[in-house]
């Protein structure tokens, strides 16, 4: 969910985003970053390198940025469609339901204490233990696990390579569960 803070473009997930400027200049003008951006980026990049940031004034050349965790990667002008659209297939072919309840996790249990935020994760993740997809995906798991070994398959380089690409371990059952 993109937003607009102080005139400087953000994306959720920083992903193959065009740097041209991450910067906080307001501090020039005797004033600081409002709209969240005080908080945003302490949040992003940490105190520290948050404060340095803030009272310097001057952008991040997309290297610092990089270097800071302000954006997670830097491509080409040229390169940055493709790259976006290389990104949305590969996290929209995760299983939806686990996204959301992954995002839910980090977002909103991030912003707690550490008891209320494993108290948020662990709501999410018996929701998704008990979803009918999760149900099926960790089924369809279960029965490709080799009998002679125990070995599960995500053990296996190969199997765990598929399963990331593909963002899911394969389907074995029906839509029926069979």
């Amino acid at each position: 969910m993109p937003y607009k803070d102080q005139g400087h473009l953000e994306i959720e997930d920083r992903g193959a985003v065009l740097v041209v400027r991450v910067d906080q200049p307001e501090i020039l003008l005797g004033i600081i970053p409002g709209g969240g951006g005080t908080q945003r980026l302490t949040r992003l990049i940490g105190t520290h390198r948050s404060l340095a940031a803030i009272l310097e004034g001057k952008p991040f050349t997309p290297a610092e940025a990089l270097a800071n965790g302000a954006v997670d990667k830097v491509v080409p002008q040229d390169k940055v469609v493709a790259q976006a659209v290389e990104l949305a297939e590969h996290f929209g072919a995760r299983p939806k339901g686990a996204v959301a309840a992954a995002k839910r996790s980090v977002y909103f249990g991030g912003s707690m204490s550490l008891e209320d935020g494993l108290h948020v994760e662990r709501a999410e993740f018996f929701t998704r233990v008990m979803s009918k997809e999760g149900q099926e995906l960790m089924l369809d798991y279960l029965d490709t696990t080799e009998d002679a070994t125990g070995e599960l398959p995500l053990y296996r380089p190969e199997t765990y390579a598929h399963a990331l690409a593909a963002g899911s371990v394969p389907r074995r059952r029906t839509a029926n569960g069979r």
